[in-house]
């Protein structure tokens, strides 16, 4: 079929205008998008009690259903903290087309070079460790749809302290993350639990494994995880070990493992530490405080006795159980665990995968009865 062609002649100069004016009204509209939502974005930040939100550009994509947020900083109000409790260079919040075709209308949110900052102060407001749970309904608003993806992408993690004497900048960086089924957009025959894995090669030596299996529905926190931190230097510690405990390590290495299932309102888990090859630091000349001359023989001492020579390492295993807003750490028993690694058989690094069944199993096999 041939089309025929607009005899522009037959349209009436006001029909004309009209389509021009509405050309013209679609195209500024277009332009002045990134600017309406880069002012809605910082109004949104800006109601999170005692943080003030900032972001940079704003990048709209209609054919992908996103828009992408540059340089977004949330800055604390109070105190005097020089660095900000979150920045990202840049996040992309899209709709998540594939779950469309299961029905389910959800979306994606991609972090790339996201930065936490702990900091540590002489008093609360000169601190920053956590913020108003408000800032997830900020996030409903930023993004309405659904969250059902999570990435992280080159993600970095800092403990500071700006007052001490050293300053103390702990970081654990090149961290990748990814959490799916947030939303549980597949209900049908398919899991209920969402799952997130996060892989890194902090300080670029070391090596960071976690996977959680989380219900995201749950009124109580129900998770399984097992984690693993390997072959972190001690020595990038430490400014934090002379600010806290008062002595220095000439080298080594930290193997931290995990495993914690929670559900009820219940936590069961451990913390293995493994410190191998290391030495404490005695006299070196370079003392600032009279406690250093009684503080560093005697950790070096306890060093030497609590060490497993033949596998040349310092290691306890920590159980945590009880309600999960208020854990019990078992401190006799980590004790014990300390002279069982030295003196009786030595502690092996990595999850031990002989923990008791997952809570979380549990409540699928209750889930199935149902």
């Amino acid at each position: 079929m041939i089309l025929r062609r607009i005899n522009w002649r037959k349209i009436s100069r006001r029909s004309l205008l009209v389509i021009v004016i509405l050309a013209v009204l679609l195209i500024g509209a277009r332009l002045a998008l990134p600017y309406a939502v880069q002012h809605y974005v910082n109004g949104v930040l800006g109601k999170i009690p005692d943080y003030r939100g900032r972001i940079g550009a704003v990048t709209i994509s209609l054919w992908r259903g996103a828009y992408q947020i540059q340089d977004l900083r949330l800055e604390k109000l109070s105190g005097n903290v020089a660095a900000p409790f979150f920045e990202v260079k840049k996040a992309d919040l899209m709709i998540e087309w594939r779950e469309l075709f299961h029905g389910a209308l959800v979306g994606q949110i991609t972090l790339f070079q996201p930065k936490i900052n702990y900091v540590a102060g002489p008093t609360a407001e000169d601190s920053q460790d956590s913020i108003d749970k408000s800032w997830q309904q900020r996030v409903t608003e930023l993004f309405p749809l659904r969250i059902n993806r999570l990435q992280v992408l080159d993600g970095e993690i800092h403990f500071r302290n700006f007052y001490s004497q050293p300053k103390i900048n702990v970081v654990l960086n090149d961290i990748q993350a990814e959490a799916s089924n947030l939303q549980n957009s597949r209900r049908r025959g398919e899991s209920l639990f969402a799952t997130l894995d996060v892989t890194g090669r902090p300080l670029k030596q070391a090596s960071l494994r976690v996977h959680m299996l989380i219900d995201p529905l749950a009124d109580k926190p129900t998770f399984t995880m097992s984690g693993e931190l390997r072959s972190v230097p001690l020595t990038h510690f430490n400014d934090y070990f002379m600010v806290y405990a008062g002595f220095e390590v000439h080298g080594g290495q930290l193997d931290l493992s995990t495993e914690m299932n929670a559900h009820d309102g219940k936590i069961d888990g451990y913390v293995k530490p493994i410190l191998q090859h290391t030495a404490v630091k005695v006299w070196n000349g370079q003392e600032t405080k009279p406690s250093q001359y009684v503080i560093e023989p005697l950790a070096a001492l306890l060093s030497l006795v609590m060490k497993n020579w033949p596998h040349d390492q310092v290691a306890t295993k920590i159980p945590i159980s009880g309600n999960f807003d208020d854990p019990r750490i078992h401190s006799w028993t980590a004790f014990f665990n300390l002279l069982k690694n030295a003196w009786v058989v030595a502690l092996q690094p990595g999850v031990e995968a002989t923990h008791n069944p997952p809570l979380i199993e549990k409540s699928v096999a209750t889930q199935k009865q149902d």
